[in-house]
């Protein structure tokens, strides 16, 4: 069975981007849907969201098939950059990650 979730039309938080390394946290309260950092952030900077729920902690090559297929997109988030660079996709350590 899946697990209970929600459907709602938040235009604005439609807007935000994805990271595997957020910046900020969402959760619905009521009828909204309330997005608050998580961590400082200088004027400016861009608020990221994971799409990721619970597949945030999997290995690279699990979280960029999972936004491949549910988002249709090839994540170049900060993390998977540096994954990438610290182990590149299919080798040992790179599966770990």
């Amino acid at each position: 069975e899946d697990a209970p979730g929600w459907l709602g039309l938040w235009p604005e938080p439609a807007l935000i981007n994805h990271s595997c390394a957020p910046n900020s946290t969402s959760w619905v309260l009521g009828d909204r849907l309330v997005v608050r950092s998580t961590e400082a952030m200088p004027q400016g900077e861009e608020v990221t969201l994971s799409y990721l729920g619970a597949l945030l902690t999997a290995p690279l090559a699990q979280r960029r098939a999972e936004l491949a297929d549910k988002w249709g997109f090839h994540c170049t988030c900060q993390r998977c950059k540096a994954e990438e660079r610290v182990a590149g996709p299919g080798s040992e350590l790179g599966n770990l990650l």
